[in-house]
């Protein structure tokens, strides 16, 4: 099901995937009638294991890599990024993150960690330049900060948030978060996070029962997002 559902698998690999890895000649007929039951919104890269082949390839070998990225017109032609543009990348990590992979690493024009949808990248090449080295970079701490992969200055932000949200809380940011009471019905809670739009949005879903509480700039950003979204500037 994870297979058949996944959207950074295209339609086609996802059925080779499942009836030639995962099914004995007796199943393939009930699972072919399953496959693609749910009309998941699906990747159309049928090179994605070539891209995470190389990937892991050259963090293996602590090399950097050389890729171009893909974007869309509003004909929603794909066309390269930049007009072309070719980035190169110290690769740390291959991270699932809504139910998607992303290649992080050390961005060497953006001097500091950037995060890659695989399935917008074209094949990269393993360069000899040896990658940039990051002994304290941590997968799992990154993915909790960077909400949804779209990266932004790290901050630590103070949520407002109702009693009945903390089950949110923390299937977001995990347990190891410091909470204070406020009141009979809030709580506060400090959380690390990269002020992002992903970030801000998250927060916007829960139609005020969880608010950004502090400090007064990321509210002030918050603010700007939701009267941009509201009016257009």
């Amino acid at each position: 099901d994870a297979v058949s559902s996944s959207r950074f698998i295209s339609a086609e690999k996802s059925e080779v995937l499942i009836l030639s890895s995962l099914a004995s000649r007796y199943e393939e007929n009930e699972l072919t009638a399953r496959i693609f039951a749910a009309e998941r919104i699906k990747g159309d890269n049928g090179k994605i294991f070539l891209i995470s082949d190389a990937a892991n390839q050259a963090i293996n070998r602590g090399k950097k890599i050389s890729f171009q990225y893909y974007d869309y017109l509003p004909t929603k032609e794909k066309v390269l990024r930049h007009g072309g543009e070719v980035y190169i990348l110290s690769p740390y990590a291959l991270i699932w993150s809504d139910d998607r992979y992303y290649l992080v690493g050390y961005s060497d024009k953006r001097e500091a960690l950037a995060a890659f949808r695989i399935d917008r990248m074209t094949i990269p090449k393993i360069l000899d330049e040896p990658a940039v080295e990051n002994t304290s970079f941590d997968p799992a701490d990154y993915t909790n900060k960077v909400i949804h992969m779209y990266s932004g200055p790290e901050q630590l932000v103070t949520l407002r948030c109702e009693n009945g949200q903390m089950r949110s809380v923390i299937d977001k940011f995990g347990e190891d978060i410091r909470v204070e009471i406020e009141d009979e019905g809030h709580f506060l809670a400090e959380v690390k996070v990269q002020a992002s739009p992903t970030f801000y949005a998250w927060v916007f879903q829960f139609g005020g029962d969880i608010r950004i509480a502090g400090p007064a700039d990321v509210r002030k950003e918050f603010l700007a997002m939701a009267q941009k979204a509201l009016h257009g500037k």
